[in-house]
This record gives structure tokens, sequence and C-alpha cells, in this order.
């Protein structure tokens, strides 16, 4: 039998972040989410880490960042940098349009 994923994370990102995060869950995917607390999304972590830690697969927005230094949150308050957001994923497949 085939061990599929299903569990992904999401990092911040814009409307079409939001409309992925509610295909994916439509799919029966867990999705955890981060950087997206003003958006219409289920399972908001409060951290970083927690949001990695729940899944082996994470997405960053689009676009992932338009200053190549900060990752992309329209929907947050939050500040993340590339760098941070990049040391924490140790392990993790990460997904994103670089800039």
């Amino acid at each position: 039998m085939i061990n599929l994923i299903k569990n992904i994370s999401i990092i911040g990102g814009d409307l079409r972040i939001v409309k992925l995060e509610r295909l994916l869950r439509k799919d029966n995917y867990e999705v955890h989410t981060y950087a997206l607390e003003k958006a219409d999304v289920e399972n908001k972590c409060e951290t970083l880490e927690e949001t990695i830690r729940k899944s082996d697969i994470i997405i960053g927005g689009v676009p992932f960042s338009s200053n190549k230094i900060d990752v992309n949150t329209p929907f947050s308050d939050v500040e993340l940098t590339v760098e941070k957001l990049l040391s924490t994923l140790r392990g993790k497949l990460f997904i994103a349009r670089k800039y």
C-alpha cells in the first residue's frame, strides 16, 4: 500500500494561496497555515515552527518574496524573513516560486 502524504503547510501568500488552501482541503488534505491569520483559512498555527513541524511538505506564498528579503504575507502582520523561513525548514520539501 502506498503511504500518501496528507499533511501540507502553507506559509504566507496572497489570495491565490487562500484558494489553494481551499482546494487542498476539498481533496482531503490536512492543511496548516501560518502568516494567513487575516484570511478565511482553517488550521491557523501560532508559530512558524509549529506549522513546519506538522507537515512534510511546505508551500510558500505566491509570490514568495517581492524584495528577496521578506516573505510575502499580505494577509498577516507577521514579519518573516526569507532567511528565517529557509533556516527553519530542515528536512522538509519546500515548494515556492523564487521571487
